[in-house]
């Protein structure tokens, strides 16, 4: 077999486990099968300008609240003290201050969010025991503390892959150099020389993988990380998880090209590019934006839109002038708009394992442009018809492809509608995700351990105990 076919077979094996047609068999709101309380453990802080993965858990414990007799749902989020928020009988968000959060080290803050470095996080042991199964979701505090209380008082850990850590390290490790240090030779000998960023990912890829080892179930997107991990751990169990999309919030039927106009000045017959997520390298957006300053310079008519915050904003600004528009972060019903009243959505980033933006911009009738090689490119299911993957991640790759699309509007057209069709023949809404993906999971955990014992407090207030 070819490389070239080694690469279409991989594509297709990762679109049929990310897209599988929901199971006509799902049924909200009743159930005879037991009930499990389950943690779900998100070390970042929620805030209305939170990332795809805080946004993510946000939509489980909404789809949570359909199945109010199969699921008892809390969704552990850092915050400035303990809150709760409930969503339902059986659903609950609730915040826990951090043991050591990085945002008491301005140095360490990134455009990845605040998280928690502490080894074990007491605010988030104490209430863990409440539940059948802990659910982590990253390699920090809250997963340590739940990885330790899991294998003291055996309850189930289960552990899902949502980000390439190591790539975000990487990225994050150079500006925290620069930032402290500034550019100069020493800062360059410490990233090029010295490999400070690939340390700092070595050391989070080893940290990930403890655990994951720890884990009774792990949950991916990707068959690269199926294929690492049976490779390098003993995992006795390992399935796929989708990301769901909410059809009626990201639609073309929300396209309005007099309301871009109204609220970011742009002209309703300029072509919108559009890029959505952190503004920052680790989602390559200088890619985007260099791409439209060059098209711009050959006399190419084009708004640059870019949709978050982040460490690039200045630049971009900077280097676009009045041809680009930087939104900041927005509310989920302006982005849809937003999405559905662009022309081309230009996304190079390589770090995610599955890019919710990226679905929400097929969903909203925007032809897509990822990167050739990144996993991104799964969420294409036919390049060239239901979307665009470049021959590679280079900036001329996306000047070209991005100038023969702006050429070709009837091209655009019916790769946004092919784009749409897609989500709506293949892709599971967020219920449905959790009631195939997560909750048989969650079900077997709880089945394979026994009913659990409620602790006294003092069982779970020291750490030194529980080593």
């Amino acid at each position: 077999m070819s490389k070239s076919d080694e690469i279409v077979d991989a594509r297709a094996e990762r679109r049929k486990n990310l897209a599988r047609k929901p199971s006509p068999r799902v049924r909200r709101g009743s159930s005879d099968r037991m009930k499990v309380s389950v943690a779900a453990l998100v070390d970042l802080i929620r805030h209305p300008g939170s990332g795809g993965h805080v946004k993510a858990w946000e939509r489980f414990a909404d789809a949570a609240t359909h199945f109010p007799n199969d699921l008892d749902l809390t969704v552990y989020y850092l915050g400035d003290g303990i809150s709760e928020t409930q969503l339902s009988p059986n659903v609950r968000l609730r915040t826990v201050p951090p043991a050591f959060g990085t945002a008491s080290l301005p140095w360490l803050r990134n455009g990845g969010g605040d998280t928690d470095l502490a080894s074990y996080n007491p605010h988030l042991a104490r209430q863990l025991l409440e539940h059948d199964v802990f659910h982590a979701t990253s390699s920090f505090a809250f997963a340590k503390t739940a990885s330790v209380i899991a294998k003291t008082h055996g309850r189930p850990l289960v552990s899902s892959l949502h980000t390439d850590a190591a790539k975000f390290a990487k990225v994050y490790t150079g500006e925290i150099i620069e930032r402290l240090i500034g550019p100069s030779m020493l800062s360059r000998w410490l990233i090029d020389g010295v490999g400070l960023p690939d340390r700092s990912a070595r050391n989070l890829t080893r940290a990930r993988d403890r655990i994951l080892a720890a884990s009774d179930h792990i949950l991916i997107s990707d068959p690269e990380d199926e294929r690492h991990l049976r490779a390098s751990l003993p995992v006795p169990h390992i399935s796929y998880l989708r990301r769901g999309i909410d059809k009626t919030l990201f639609t073309p039927e929300k396209r309005d090209r007099r309301w871009l106009q109204e609220r970011f000045g742009i002209p309703i017959h300029c072509p919108v590019l559009l890029f959505a997520g952190r503004v920052d390298e680790s989602k390559r957006v200088l890619t985007t934006a260099r791409a439209a300053r060059q098209l711009l310079d050959q006399g190419v008519e084009l708004q640059l839109v870019i949709a978050g915050k982040g460490a690039e904003q200045k630049t971009i600004a900077e280097m676009l002038g009045e041809r680009g528009t930087l939104t900041g972060n927005l509310a989920q019903r302006d982005l849809a708009k937003l999405m559905a009243s662009s022309d081309l959505f230009v996304f190079p980033s390589e770090s995610e394992i599955v890019c919710n933006v990226v679905i929400e911009a097929k969903a909203s009738g925007l032809p897509v442009i990822v990167t050739g090689g990144a996993t991104t490119s799964q969420l294409i299911e036919t390049p060239g018809i239901d979307g665009i993957v470049t021959r590679d991640g280079s900036l001329p790759s996306y000047v070209e492809t991005i100038a023969e699309l702006l050429r070709r509007p009837d091209e655009r057209l019916q790769i946004a509608r092919k784009a749409r069709d897609a989500i709506d023949m293949s892709w599971p809404d967020w219920a449905d995700v959790l009631a195939e993906d997560l909750l048989p999971v969650w079900r077997s955990m709880k089945a394979r351990h026994g009913a659990r014992r409620q602790p006294a407090d003092s069982e779970v207030q020291d750490p030194f105990a529980l080593g």
